[in-house]
């Protein structure tokens, strides 16, 4: 007889296609999915080869709705893939909901700017981090970082330079991880 782990673990071994049938087959059985459950079909949905970021969207939202809580990985690739497709209206709202259900807001809003980093949304990144603040979250090396390595990704040294004088005018502890993105810029 299947269980809610039997599906799991078929998820796990089909890929994403295979993946989502499986769900739905799930569910039609009257298996109610675990937080793994909707972790893993998320991690599937959102991968760049063969993203379905849209479906992605509405496990995610029925994750949430569920109760299930997601771990900061599952948050990454989802808030990512929304930001890599342009969507970063339903990524800040998505950021806002999690807040709502009690997620750490200073974590949500840290993998946001990462996310918009990351796809090269700078405008947005850099509007975000000015007034973090307003979002109840303070300015760490994390928020930083993700900036600084975003600036040098975009040959913006100088910019980069101004976050980290930033950083040190502000008190904040800088990382190995900041200066090996110098070192890195330096050598290309």
């Amino acid at each position: 007889m299947p269980t809610t782990e039997t599906y799991t673990t078929a998820m796990k071994l089909a890929g994403s296609a295979k993946a989502l049938e499986a769900f739905h087959e799930m569910k039609r059985h009257g298996f109610v999915p675990d937080k793994t459950t909707y972790q893993h079909l998320i991690m599937y949905l959102t991968r760049s080869k063969g993203r379905k970021v849209n479906v992605a969207a509405i496990i995610f939202k029925e994750m949430c709705h569920a109760g299930h809580i997601p771990d900061n990985d599952t948050v990454f690739n989802y808030i990512s893939a929304l930001c890599e497709c342009r969507k970063i209206a339903e990524a800040s709202s998505s950021v806002v909901s999690l807040c709502e259900r009690g997620f750490s807001v200073q974590v949500a809003y840290s993998i946001f700017l990462r996310s918009l980093c990351r796809a090269d949304r700078m405008e947005e990144a850099l509007s975000l981090f000015n007034c973090i603040e307003k979002h109840g979250c303070s300015r760490d090396q994390y928020m930083y970082g993700s900036l600084i390595h975003a600036l040098l990704r975009r040959g913006q040294f100088e910019d980069a330079v101004a976050k980290l004088t930033e950083m040190k005018g502000a008190g904040i502890p800088q990382t190995t991880h900041m200066y090996t993105s110098f070192i890195v810029y330096y050598f290309q």
